[in-house]
């Protein structure tokens, strides 16, 4: 099953058909993990952070902005490496840029003394490509 190659083309979803979606593939002993990169907040709670840290650059650009509503975005935008960042950027999608920024905003009111979120905002705040 071939996902369509746009940063949209799970968004009509919502994380619990995207997780009947990936159970369904599991079932056909197919790679849930390939819908999983792009709605990372179906994942189970235990695999989030792994998940992100693991992905390319390539393959956080293409998560969908759909992916950082409520807690888990928070989790997600605090999970980003600047490396994915730095790709996010410069690939331009200013829904996904914005929805990022604001998920952003989210985890550091939660987390104020957050070191890594304060390195995340330092490096939106200060890069030509985020703004």
């Amino acid at each position: 099953m071939p996902i369509p190659n746009t940063i949209y083309g799970l968004s009509h979803f919502s994380s619990d058909q995207i997780k009947a979606l990936a159970h369904a593939l599991e079932a056909e002993e197919l790679n849930p993990y390939t819908i999983y990169k792009q709605r990372p907040d179906a994942l189970p709670e235990r695999e989030l952070e792994d998940v992100i840290k693991k992905m390319s650059p390539e393959e956080a650009s293409d998560i969908v902005p759909d992916s950082f509503s409520g807690e888990k975005g928070i989790e997600i935008v605090s999970s980003l490496s600047l490396r994915q960042l730095e790709k996010i950027g410069s690939d331009g999608d200013p829904i996904l840029k914005e929805t990022i920024k604001i998920s952003l905003e989210k985890a550091i009111e939660k987390k104020p003394g957050d070191f890594n979120l304060q390195k995340i905002l330092n490096y939106i705040n200060n890069s030509p490509a985020w703004q």
